[in-house]
């Protein structure tokens, strides 16, 4: 077979892999409620335990390739996040926690490592959001939740509940 008659469809398969779009990537979101509160404030800051809590995230999150932070926009959501913003140079991106569906979908077009500082009502249901798996609710006083969700280029979706291994002060 002559050479010429391979050119052209050897030329033809690498201008339709050009051509094609690309897969989506994969993503691994962490999502969390917001360190310990100052109580019976409207819009309360985070205690010293929050604090403590807010600079273990730095050390959580050190090592694993942060490309996006969010948080809602009050002061103990962005407080939660501002040492890991400060320490990586990621800006905090605010969401609106009242549209957590539209939200996710914003989400689900982003690849890399994600975190997301939330609220008890809210990160539960953004993780079912994302996963398509049902989650417990989250107590009022809970704060060590943290859900690592990773999904796949194949969009395969894996969901694990892990502790913040934090000694607050």
């Amino acid at each position: 077979m002559p050479v010429s008659r391979l050119i052209v469809p050897a030329l033809l398969f690498i201008f339709a892999l050009i051509a094609a779009p690309a897969s989506a990537g994969s993503a691994v979101y962490y999502l969390f409620r917001h360190a310990e509160k100052v109580a019976d404030v409207k819009d309360p800051g985070l205690t010293g335990e929050g604090k403590a809590r807010a600079r273990y995230l730095v050390e959580f999150f050190k090592d694993k390739g942060v490309t996006d932070i969010f948080s809602s926009d009050y002061i103990r959501t962005r407080e939660t996040v501002a040492p890991l913003s400060e320490a990586t140079g990621i800006p905090v991106e605010i969401y609106d926690p009242r549209d957590l569906e539209g939200f996710a979908s914003q989400l689900r077009e982003l690849e890399g490592v994600i975190v997301i500082s939330g609220h008890s009502n809210t990160t539960p249901e953004l993780t079912a959001l994302l996963t398509g798996q049902e989650t417990e609710p989250m107590g009022e006083s809970e704060y060590g939740r943290l859900y690592e969700v990773h999904i796949g280029e194949n969009g395969e979706t894996t969901l694990m509940v892990l502790a913040q291994d934090v000694a607050v002060e």
